[in-house]
């Protein structure tokens, strides 16, 4: 990982256009997931797979008891009060915890992972019978650009190439939809512009401008598509959300915590133009 991004992290993601919009659309969705469930908070356990230190832990805790998994410990500050609830780990066969979830997380960590199947299958294998898997990854492989192989990505998803990954893994789908559908014009100018200057790659929060008329630009496509029902036909990002199937019965998993470190790939970075 590039030190400045590790250092910059938080900063990124809590004043970013696109980290604000996206924290948006996830909050909304655990919401509606933890309304629709009769589990209190106290009682709820939630898993954030590639957490970032937690930067998002004062939020979801609101809704039940977090942990979280980090394989890059320099995003881990260690004077924070969830340290000792994050794993410093890959997410892979090797990982466990003591207990199935109610709610797991992957926000942008599938297209690390090589072997993405396999992540998919061990976030159902985590999951309670009814548990719910949040899900976002960069979409559309026609937007492959300098900023995919500077992120360390694998791939970039088709809703029909994810929704077979998700099926194939046992996921019951309850919805996946585009995202930033307005801001594809852009990515597909900064795929030409940027070609070819992986080296010169910044990370960094647009002029105050550019990044409120992006995240209001994006809020309003969020408004609409929550007026229909629906999500663009196409857009720089897929968020889904699904279930492992109520009907299975599956026993308590009483396993050791996982302690050895391990670092895996950089997680995404972001520019002006995020996804």
């Amino acid at each position: 990982m590039q030190q400045t991004y590790s250092n910059r992290y938080r900063e990124l993601w809590s004043r970013h256009w696109w980290w604000r919009v996206r924290h948006r659309f996830v909050m909304s969705a655990l919401e509606e997931v933890c309304d629709a469930d009769t589990i209190s908070g106290a009682d709820r356990l939630l898993l954030d797979v590639g957490c970032a230190g937690g930067v998002a832990f004062d939020d979801f805790s609101r809704f039940g008891r977090m942990r979280g998994v980090e394989p890059d410990e320099q995003l881990i500050d260690p004077e924070s009060r969830w340290t000792r609830e994050i794993d410093v780990v890959r997410f892979d066969s090797n990982y466990h915890c003591q207990h199935r979830q109610h709610v797991i997380f992957m926000l942008d960590v599938l297209e690390h992972i090589e072997d993405d199947s396999a992540a998919l299958s061990k976030a159902f294998e985590l999951l309670r019978p009814n548990g719910t898997l949040i899900l976002t990854v960069p979409a559309l492989p026609s937007l492959w650009s300098d900023h995919d192989d500077v992120n360390h990505h694998f791939r970039r998803y088709t809703r029909a190439s994810l929704l077979t990954r998700f099926r194939e893994s046992g996921f019951e789908v309850s919805s996946c939809r585009y995202a930033f559908g307005w801001s594809l014009p852009l990515l597909y100018a900064r795929r030409v512009v940027a070609q070819g200057r992986a080296s010169a790659y910044v990370v960094g929060v647009p002029p105050r401008w550019i990044n409120a008329s992006f995240y209001l630009l994006s809020r309003m496509e969020q408004a609409v598509c929550r007026t229909f029902n629906c999500g663009p036909p196409a857009g720089s990002s897929l968020f889904v959300i699904a279930r492992r199937p109520a009907n299975e019965s599956v026993s308590e998993t009483e396993s050791a915590p996982v302690d050895t470190v391990q670092v895996s790939n950089p997680p995404e970075l972001q520019t002006t133009i995020a996804g």
